[in-house]
């Protein structure tokens, strides 16, 4: 054996032992050093952090402080500017809304209808069937707004159409608003 290993030429000797070792090394690196390595790296990470939160004085009442004001933000985005109404208490609300919002934007409020409530996932659905009246850009604020001001609303449907001669255009819009089932809160 140690014959054949002699008549072997040095460099290809060489060249497999650089490979195992190699190999060895990658092996060790990838099953015993990787794991650990990743682990020190994020405990340094995490102490980092705390040395920051120390050295800035920030407290944890100031950040449980600064999350609820983040979720208010949320939740108001989830439930918008209605306070927290019933589902039939919803259509006189938007009823409302949407008269005073076309008051504000001159648009004529010709008819809403309100739909059957349905259930979408943890939510119910209010659908509403309007038709408003006005300019193009009044129409297009007066969208807007509603959208702000009555949201979470979604508008899958809308047709504007123009009467040669009116001096307004008619927009048919269906609205559904959202709220969070009486269970989910």
């Amino acid at each position: 054996m140690i014959e054949r290993l002699v008549q072997i030429r040095k460099e290809l000797l060489a060249f497999v032992l650089i490979m195992i070792l190699g190999s060895m090394l990658l092996l060790a690196w990838q099953y015993v050093i990787k794991k650990p390595f990743h682990e020190y790296k994020e405990l340094a990470q995490a102490r980092e952090r705390l040395e920051q939160l120390v050295a800035s004085g920030e407290t944890i009442t100031e950040k449980i402080r600064q999350y609820r004001q983040e979720i208010a933000v949320l939740s108001k985005k989830l439930r918008g500017e209605q306070p927290l109404l019933s589902s039939e208490e919803i259509t006189a609300h938007v009823i409302g809304r949407l008269d005073k919002i076309s008051a504000d934007h001159k648009v004529i409020l010709s008819r809403v209808t309100p739909g059957d409530i349905n259930k979408v996932l943890m939510f119910e659905e209010v659908p509403f069937d309007i038709e408003v009246m006005g300019k193009y850009a009044d129409l297009y604020n007066w969208l807007y707004e509603v959208t702000v001001q009555l949201g979470p609303m979604v508008i899958p449907q809308f047709k504007i159409r123009y009467t040669p001669g009116a001096p307004l255009l008619n927009m048919n819009v269906k609205l559904a608003s959202y709220k969070l089932s009486d269970n989910e809160i």
